[in-house]
């Protein structure tokens, strides 16, 4: 038996340490443009910044005051998220 497990061990690929997995598609698929915490950062601070934003709008602010108000707090949110949610 230990021969066989020996011949398995071997025609197993060893990964390096430190080397990171690939991230190549499987063949005819694009490769992924964001890992899944980005996009669940990304999405939840779009989220926050419109509520943010149509908040703003609907107090007695100018759509200009407005948008920089969604902006300023969905590029908050980012930052928060992206340091809670560990990589």
């Amino acid at each position: 038996m230990s021969s066989l497990r020996k011949t398995i061990a071997a025609r197993k690929p060893q990964k390096q340490p430190g080397s990171k997995p690939s991230s190549r598609a499987a063949p005819g698929r694009l490769p992924y443009l964001l890992t899944l915490r980005s996009a669940f950062i990304f999405m939840v601070s779009c989220v926050a910044g419109s509520g943010a934003g149509v908040l703003t709008y609907l107090a007695p602010a100018s759509p200009a005051q407005a948008v920089l108000a969604g902006l300023g707090a969905c590029a908050a949110c980012i930052t928060l998220l992206n340091s809670l949610i560990a990589a």
